[in-house]
């Protein structure tokens, strides 16, 4: 743990000034842009080197906090720290602060106390990061789940905070890094729509505080990771960043996720209304083409993987689309997709009582009282007397009906939508400076949306009893999906055929060496754990005939059942 401590201190500190010294060479004279653009460059130097490192074979503590080591002795000996200026103090408000404060205050507490817990993180995003921790390089083999292959630029950025103490216990600080990313695009945008700084400020803050965003950002999903880079897209096409600028986190987005590339049509109309006004310059254009290029080379690094390896950039999706089980993935753009959406938005997901208030938001939006109150009249409000704020909405608009367009009308569609509220927290923040009692009221709002997305409606009591009541280096999820009681270090089989919380397999410490399954019965189950010495098996049992089979094995002595879905066999 001291050894891992040091390289993770290491490596932290040179990716800092490795990002200040970058971003010296890239700014461009506009404070609230360049500090976005400082964020953006931090999260791109994070992810080039496990990038690098996992196609080197060098994803350990000591490769990356070596490297990182040698490059921080490097920017000291150029005087790199000599050149670092502390930002001028921020002039929130108090009311904002303490806002913020609360809310930085809380996802630190989630970030200690929360493991990995949602069904899609432990399902298929998550995975492949114990794969990699692992072997020490990047694997063909990410899991079991079909939907494994699809880009996993956010799961770069999680390796980062997981790699040097070989342990998931900092693994949400991934999505809290780009919530501050988030909260950096939002003021940027809210200063170029015409509020004051401290409205700014509190637009941020609100979009901090939306439900679902809040959710995400300490739940290893990528959509508020998404939802925060595409803001960070609008907010330089607004602020009039160079286009290479804007570049980088568009193609950083597509390596999280391929929805960024539905919100375009919104960002290009706002670009053609800013046209009159000439872009700021990077420092360096030289440095600044590298950055692009850089950025170009993390996000499609995804796509051409899959084609080499599956001979299709967007697999598993084809242009029929993808489905497997209840997930399903447009190939292309349907037009009877976006009025279908737009009136489940509005006649059922916008009021967030259609089911509990969770990451993957089943049959709602996440959008808190704030957006549908006050934030959606002051907008209607603000659209009469505000050009610019015209015109960023119908980008928005533009934006949302793009992702409409291209997305199936499901239960779990909206949550690609969640740059949208950003939009509506401007708006409130903007009414609230001009008329006091609207303050009063969006403060009502926000406590009552921080009360209830404090801890996500998915963990019972019960469950998050079982959470808090681990030592913090075994808190796992495995104990609520019944994963629990395998011996350390023992090897585990997986086998499922839908969708199945296999992460938790690993353990939290990546100690548990994990057998991914793809066999057609138990008999094969049973001879390929028999051929790789392993006797336990965490099993998906929703097949009739699978169950049937290992109901035959219990009977006969082969296999014995310790949990629903955790099962030792016997030799």
């Amino acid at each position: 743990m001291i050894a891992g401590l040091f390289w993770m201190a290491a490596a932290h500190s040179s990716a800092l000034l490795g990002t200040h010294a970058l971003w010296r060479k890239v700014r461009t004279e506009d404070r609230p842009l360049d500090a976005l653009l400082f964020l953006v460059l931090h999260v791109l130097l994070q992810s080039a080197a496990v990038l690098a490192a996992g196609l080197c074979g060098a994803l350990s503590a000591r490769a990356l906090g070596g490297a990182g080591l040698v490059v921080l002795a490097g920017l000291l000996l150029a005087g790199e720290h000599r050149r670092v200026r502390l930002p001028e103090k921020p002039d929130l408000g108090r009311g904002t602060s303490v806002l913020l404060g609360l809310l930085s205050l809380r996802m630190l507490l989630q970030v200690w106390f929360f493991a990995p817990h949602s069904g899609d993180a432990l399902g298929y995003h998550l995975p492949k990061i114990g794969e990699w921790v692992q072997s020490g390089r990047f694997t063909q083999e990410m899991g079991l789940d079909l939907q494994a292959p699809l880009p996993a630029g956010f799961e770069l950025l999680e390796t980062w905070w997981v790699l040097f103490l070989r342990h998931d216990g900092f693994i949400e600080m991934a999505g809290v890094e780009l919530a501050l990313v988030g909260f950096a695009a939002v003021r940027l945008l809210a200063l170029k729509m015409g509020l004051e700084g401290r409205s700014a400020f509190l637009a941020a803050v609100l979009y901090l505080a939306t439900p679902l965003f809040a959710l995400q950002a300490t739940a290893c999903y990528n959509d508020a990771p998404i939802a925060a880079l595409t803001l960070t897209v609008a907010a330089g096409i607004s602020a009039r960043a160079h286009p290479l600028l804007v570049l980088v986190p568009l193609a950083v987005g597509l390596g999280v996720k391929g929805t960024m590339l539905y919100m375009l049509p919104g960002w290009l109309l706002l670009l053609y209304w800013r046209r009159g006004v000439p872009w700021l310059r990077p420092a360096s254009l030289r440095w600044t083409i590298a950055v692009a290029l850089l950025s170009l080379a993390i996000g499609g690094f995804w796509y051409a993987r899959n084609l080499v390896w599956f001979g299709n950039p967007a697999f598993p999706v084809t242009p029929q689309g993808f489905e497997w089980g209840t997930a399903r993935i447009q190939g292309g753009p349907r037009l009877a997709s976006l009025p279908a959406n737009v009136a489940s938005l509005l006649s059922r997901a916008i009021y967030d009582d259609a089911g509990p208030l969770q990451p993957l938001a089943v049959g709602i939006a996440g959008w808190g009282l704030v957006a549908f109150g006050p934030g959606a009249v002051a907008l209607v409000l603000g659209l009469r007397e505000d050009r610019e704020l015209r015109r960023h909405a119908a980008a928005f608009l533009v934006a949302t009906a793009g992702v409409f367009l291209m997305t199936t009308p499901d239960d779990w569609c909206m949550r690609f939508v969640l740059f949208f509220p950003a939009l509506l927290c401007i708006a409130a923040a903007r009414l609230a400076a001009q008329a006091p009692p609207v303050a009063l009221l969006v403060g009502a709002g926000v406590a009552l949306q921080f009360a209830t997305s404090c801890v996500p409606q998915e963990l019972s009591p019960e469950d998050m009893a079982r959470l808090l009541g681990q030592p913090w280096a075994q808190r796992s999820a495995g104990p609520i999906v019944g994963f629990e009681g395998v011996p350390p270090g023992e090897p585990v089989a997986v086998c499922a055929t839908t969708r199945f919380p296999e992460y938790v397999a690993y353990g939290p410490d990546f100690s548990h060496r994990v057998l991914h399954l793809r066999v057609d019965d138990a008999a094969e189950m049973r001879e390929q754990m028999v051929r790789h010495g392993v006797r336990y098996v965490y099993l998906e049992l929703t097949s009739p005939r699978r169950n049937g089979e290992i109901n035959i094995m219990r009977k006969i002595g082969d296999i014995t059942r310790l949990t629903d879905h955790l099962y030792r066999l016997e030799q």
